[in-house]
């Protein structure tokens, strides 16, 4: 295939993902009113009788990307920053940490590729232990299975058209995890939307998240995360700011070798290209429902 098809593609994918991954936003969101401090708490911000609205901060960008409300107790840990000239993620940590040891994760975006010597199942299973490292023993994950949950959601379901229109396959998927935090048994979930070229099976873009949290709480953890994806503000001139990257690098990509950085940086090398933004994009928050 010539190389200004594989740049196409390669574009596309992130272009429809990132539409995807930041309308329908995630499991949870995340706020940070300081920039230099990576770590939060749902009592600062604006009180807003449900919750606390806060603000989730691009350090790269150096501007809000919008904001959520999120219930008392919960800390709020991020630190996350986008690449002011290709939009690529250069960090991407985002979580969300309950009172009673709940979790909800964001692991990014990732590519595979037969000619990346990557497959589907290698990536998702890879990124997953790599995100849950540290975090549980004894890990134990599903094999994956469609997810009804995600299905459902209706804006999910509009942008599984748009990428059908577009020729490409949008899946929804989940697995269960299990495993033990300090002697207590642990249940949680993986989250995935795979985008995969209808005409190309064996390549495609990975967006996972997790949530994990004491056995028997699982549907809870579930609930108020999608309470707080469901909340989010988008900031407009973060969106603009962001279509202004985007067309820079649609612009460039006609003269440009290397078909997953518009700036020829080869940073796919361990971590393949990731999210820019697309025309309806609310934030590049990375999450999945």
């Amino acid at each position: 295939m010539k190389s200004i098809q594989l740049q196409f593609i390669a574009i596309l994918i992130t272009s429809i993902t990132t539409l995807l991954i930041s309308s329908a936003n995630g499991q949870t969101g995340y706020g940070n009113v300081n920039p230099t401090n990576q770590y939060s708490t749902a009592g600062v911000g604006q009180n807003t009788g449900s919750g606390q609205k806060v603000e989730v901060y691009d350090q790269g960008l150096q501007m809000s990307t919008g904001s959520y409300t999120v219930p008392a107790g919960w800390q709020i840990v991020q630190d996350f920053a986008t690449d002011p000239n290709t939009g690529q993620p250069l960090k991407q940590k985002m979580d969300i940490v309950g009172p009673q040891g709940e979790l909800l994760r964001s692991l990014g975006m990732t590519q595979y590729a037969a000619m990346m010597g990557t497959n589907f199942d290698e990536s998702w299973r890879k990124t997953a232990l790599a995100g849950l490292r540290g975090e549980l023993g004894q890990v134990m994950l599903s094999n994956l299975s469609p997810s009804a949950r995600m299905q459902q959601n209706q804006m999910i379901k509009q942008y599984a058209q748009t990428a059908a229109s577009q020729g490409f396959k949008l899946e929804c998927l989940e697995a269960s995890i299990s495993g033990n935090r300090n002697g207590q048994p642990y249940q949680g979930v993986v989250s995935i939307i795979h985008l995969t070229p209808a005409n190309m099976p064996n390549m495609g873009t990975i967006q996972l998240s997790f949530t994990i949290c004491p056995a028997n709480q699982l549907q809870q953890t579930i609930s108020i995360g999608e309470q707080v994806a469901n909340s989010f503000q988008p900031n407009p001139q973060y969106q603009q700011r962001l279509q202004q990257i985007q067309q820079r690098m649609m612009d460039g990509y006609g003269n440009n070798p290397n078909p997953y950085n518009a700036n020829g940086n080869n940073r796919q090398s361990g971590n393949p290209a990731q999210g820019s933004s697309s025309a309806d994009s609310a934030a590049n928050d990375g999450w999945v429902r």
